[in-house]
């Protein structure tokens, strides 16, 4: 923890916090959540309360980004693979982005289904 304090010294909007999910998510409502490389050790019942939670902290506009290593990880209960056909299938969110390689799965939902150029006002 202190090594990602000290590369987010100079923004101040930046939290770096400890918590053991899904009974300490945090309270707020958030743009972007970002589960990365998390959800493959939860087990089927941690990792649906975390989704409701993520989906219920969404802005109107907000944004579930999800990253998670595909190749077998030992003593984990999911797989990527697994994972993120959960994340489609519970988050009841359209899905505006995906990379699927080898390696890993990168995929993106959005509340209301709208891309990160549109939000941005690229588009």
């Amino acid at each position: 923890m202190a090594l990602a304090r000290s590369r987010l010294l100079g923004f101040a909007h930046a939290e770096v916090r400890q918590s053991r999910l899904p009974a300490q998510w945090p309270t707020g409502k958030f743009e972007l959540i970002v589960l990365s490389e998390l959800c493959y050790y939860l087990d089927a019942s941690d990792l649906g309360e975390v989704i409701e939670r993520a989906r219920g902290s969404l802005t109107e506009d907000g944004q579930v980004l999800a990253c998670h290593w595909r190749p077998p990880i030992e003593g984990c209960p999911q797989t990527a693979e697994q994972v993120h056909a959960l994340l489609q299938q519970q988050l009841r969110m359209p899905r505006v982005a995906s990379h699927h390689e080898p390696d890993f799965f990168l995929d993106l939902w959005s509340h209301d289904g709208t891309s990160v150029a549109t939000l941005e006002g690229l588009r």
